[in-house]
């Protein structure tokens, strides 16, 4: 069990986490604020979110993957190059 000290210094590292991605422009997803909540209240620890989110990325990258890698996906070409 967490003392309220400790509890609320996670607190604070949980903001200035959102803060900095805030400031990053990207956005921290429902699931990994019920993850950090979670950490803050001493119920996982920040490894098993670590591994949690890799487990929830992995699925997503790899079905984005499998998305723009056909023959049919045609990227648009940026203004900025020649071709």
């Amino acid at each position: 069990m967490l003392d309220q000290e400790e509890k609320a210094r996670r607190r604070r590292a949980e903001k200035l986490a959102y803060a900095i991605n805030s400031i990053e422009g990207v956005p921290v997803s429902d699931d990994t604020k019920q993850l950090a909540d979670k950490w803050v209240n001493g119920e996982i620890s920040l490894e098993q979110i670590r591994q949690e989110l890799i487990r929830k990325y992995k699925v997503e990258t790899a079905s984005n993957y499998e998305k723009y890698h056909t023959d049919e996906y045609k990227p648009t070409p940026h203004e900025y190059t020649e071709d």
